[in-house]
């Protein structure tokens, strides 16, 4: 398979999702579903830009996270202004 395409499995494992979600983001519209040498896929560039929209392969967000986070853009705020 091409590099510029991901399988139905491949684009759930980016996506930190189910084949089942996928094949759901593909009704929805929110990924394309194209037919390359008579198999199935996925624009690459579609997933990933479904991935940076849903925040795939960062640390899921809660009240630690969030302040850790807030601290490191306070220290970088910081050495920006120096």
């Amino acid at each position: 398979m091409g590099s510029s395409f991901y399988t139905f499995d491949e684009a759930a494992k980016k996506l930190s999702k189910t084949r089942r979600s996928v094949q759901v983001y593909v009704k929805k519209g929110l990924l394309r579903r194209v037919v390359q040498d008579g198999k199935p896929v996925i624009p690459a560039e579609d997933v990933e830009n479904l991935a940076v929209d849903l925040g795939a392969g960062f640390p899921p967000m809660n009240r630690k996270t969030f302040f850790q986070l807030m601290a490191r853009v306070q220290k970088l705020e910081q050495d920006m202004s120096v």
